[in-house]
C-alpha cells in the first residue's frame, strides 16, 4: 500500500533457477486522493419536507464516512451544523430543531487531511 501522492522506492529481487540473484529498484508515486475518490457537493438544497433534495449531503464513492469532518456556517460566521464521522447530512435545522432561514451558507469539509470549502443555498 502506498501513501497518497507520496513517492516510495520498491525493490524487486529475483532468483533464477540456477541461483543467480538480481535486483531492481523503481521509484513509484502513489496516486492523488482526488484521482481515486469521486466527491460531489451540491450547492442548493430544499428542506421543505417533500422527500426530494431535503438534505445537504456530501456524496462520495467508497466508505469515507469516518474520514469526513463537516462544518456549516451562516453568513455571520457562526457554526450552524457540525459532524465528524458517521452521517454528514444537514436538514437546515439547528440542533434544537429550529428551521434556519433561506439564504447562503458556507461549508468546510475535511477528507483525508485535505480541506475543501464552498457555499450552498438553502431554499424552502
Amino acid at each position: 500500500m502506498f501513501d497518497y501522492n507520496k513517492s516510495a522506492t520498491v525493490t524487486l529481487i529475483t532468483t533464477s533457477s540456477d541461483g543467480c540473484v538480481d535486483t531492481s529498484e523503481v521509484n513509484i508515486v502513489g496516486p492523488k486522493f482526488t484521482e481515486l475518490v469521486d466527491i460531489t457537493v451540491p450547492n442548493v438544497f430544499t428542506p421543505n419536507e417533500d422527500g426530494e433534495n431535503d438534505y445537504f449531503e456530501i456524496n462520495y464513492n467508497g466508505d469515507l464516512s469516518s474520514c469526513i469532518e463537516l462544518t456549516i456556517f451562516n453568513r455571520g460566521g457562526q457554526i450552524v451544523y457540525q459532524s465528524t464521522g458517521g452521517i454528514h447530512t444537514w436538514d437546515g435545522r439547528s440542533s434544537t430543531g429550529q428551521k434556519f432561514p433561506d439564504g447562503v451558507y458556507f461549508y468546510i469539509y475535511t477528507i483525508n487531511g485535505e480541506e475543501y470549502n464552498g457555499s450552498l443555498t438553502l431554499m424552502r
